[in-house]
């Protein structure tokens, strides 16, 4: 661990010796990003806990370490610490997850030498805080995994719950993880106390929400959590190009919409900054109009979403990488940036990753090691569906905040074939190694020519493969049958 801690602390000291200062994100408009979380944050500071644009959980460390008076320092440096625990946390669920030191160890520096990850630590956004509040979340689940207990279903509920207030994308993950759950005591069960405190425990996260959703209504008239989710509404059917499909009564409006899409190609924020219309009474028109149309042809807003969900894990946020042109260490951290993103193809594989080791676990009550994956790709997963049902762009940031989760399932199953490989090879031969090269290849198609049918090709093929390999090569070998003392006894009388 002390490593990882060197090497991500050496990231981090570079990444700040190149460009010392806080960055603060505006969007075109300079509207929103940095801004709205300071704002929020001096609302806080007020009095005002609940917010209609930003959820309280990253402006509430603001208001605390003296961001809502613009003074980042602590912020900053508390960020570079949230980094750092995200990268010994990795390594934790790795080691329990694989048993190998020299696994995790590689998959902690997989995200200790994360440049773009090591970047949120300077943005004053809500990433770093979220990425670390995942990453606990991850070892949670895995500690509740290995042994199921009340106390470890409250520690669940309590960071899924942090995590949904931080970003709102994730206000389903308690209920996904307790989905999971369920079906898990199902093949395994568990003592009834923990299903009924687990039960206990999502409600109590729902209950919360709901509590923020009526303060939200009463002090706000808004009841929901976020009134950027209506933007994000609209932000989906221009990305789809699906404007014109509103019906009658939204005609004016998809014109205007169009114009912004096939005219002028600029996104959502310009028309809800230049449209006061579409901004009235927190974006409701924006929702409205975007429901509407999503709503009117849902397999077509399916279809186009699960292409995402297949084709965009490979993103990088190159944009929120703020390197100085004159500052030192330019060139190490450019070249380090391009390794990165580079390994960020091999993300292709994280659909087939994800699949398998979310139902593996299911499909036997034969307790192992590598079961803890199960709710890891469970994570993944929510993060990569809701991500892609839900955001029209910046999807490298968005996968930032289950990153560990990513590199768990991918470049562990990776490494994990070379244990099978060394485990396996009088019974499985060159198989391993093959399929191993072939997943290669696989990234390297895709990476040069972006294919939908492909990548779902490579996942059905992959996730089959892969888990007959960690069926079969992880097997507990048959003992031999130890020979009968009776022959040779015979042959001594003999």
């Amino acid at each position: 661990m002390a490593v990882l801690i060197v090497v991500s602390g050496g990231l981090l000291a570079t990444y700040f010796l190149n460009s010392p200062r806080a960055v603060l994100e505006f969007d075109s408009q300079n509207s929103l990003g940095t801004p709205t979380y300071v704002g929020a944050a001096k609302e806080i500071l007020q009095g005002h806990l609940v917010s209609t644009g930003r959820l309280p959980g990253y402006p509430l460390l603001l208001a605390l370490l003296g961001g809502g008076g613009g003074f980042f320092t602590l912020v900053v440096a508390l960020q570079c610490l949230m980094f750092v625990a995200a990268v010994l946390l990795t390594y934790l669920v790795a080691w329990r997850a694989f048993g190998k030191r020299w696994i995790a160890l590689l998959l902690g520096l997989t995200l200790a030498t994360d440049v773009y990850a090591a970047a949120y630590a300077k943005e004053i956004l809500s990433e770093s805080l979220a990425l670390v509040l995942v990453s606990g979340l991850l070892a949670a689940v895995v500690s509740f995994t290995i042994r199921p207990r009340a106390s470890a279903a409250w520690l669940i509920a309590a960071l899924a719950t942090a995590t949904t207030f931080t970003r709102p994308e994730w206000i389903l993950l308690p209920l996904a993880l307790a989905l999971y759950f369920a079906v898990w005591a199902v093949r395994r069960p568990m003592p009834r106390s923990v299903l009924l405190h687990g039960l206990a425990a999502t409600g109590a996260a729902y209950a919360l929400v709901a509590l923020y959703i009526a303060g939200n209504a009463v002090f706000n008239h808004f009841p929901g959590t976020s009134e950027i989710n209506n933007i994000s509404i609209l932000g989906k059917v221009m990305q789809y190009n699906m404007q014109l499909e509103a019906p009658a009564q939204y005609r004016d409006q998809a014109l205007i919409v169009d114009q912004y899409v096939n005219v002028s190609h600029l996104n959502v924020w310009h028309v809800v900054t230049e449209n006061p219309a579409f901004a009235a009474d927190h974006y409701q028109l924006s929702g409205a109009f975007g429901r509407t149309v999503l709503l009117a042809d849902p397999l077509k807003y399916a279809r186009y979403s699960l292409d995402i969900a297949f084709t965009h894990n490979a993103d990088v946020d190159r944009p929120l990488l703020h390197l100085a042109p004159n500052g030192p260490f330019r060139l190490e951290l450019s070249g380090l940036a391009h390794y990165t993103a580079f390994r960020y193809s091999f993300y292709w594989l994280l659909p087939a990753f994800a699949l398998l080791w979310a139902f593996l676990p299911l499909l036997s009550r034969r307790s192992r090691s590598l079961d803890v994956l199960g709710p890891v790709a469970a994570v993944a997963l929510y993060g990569t569906l809701i991500v892609s049902f839900g955001g029209f762009d910046e999807y490298g940031r968005y996968h930032m905040v289950y990153l560990p989760a990513i590199n768990l399932l991918v470049w562990g199953t990776l490494l994990l074939n070379v244990v099978i490989a060394g485990r396996a090879s009088a019974v499985l031969g060159p198989l391993a190694p093959a399929l191993v090269i072939g997943e290669i290849a696989a990234v390297i198609v895709l990476t040069m020519a972006p294919s939908v049918g492909l990548s779902v090709l490579l996942t059905i093929v992959a996730a089959v493969l892969q888990g007959l390999l960690a069926w079969f090569g992880l097997a507990e070998p048959v003992p031999a049958a130890r020979p009968s003392p009776e022959p040779q006894a015979a042959r001594t009388r003999g």
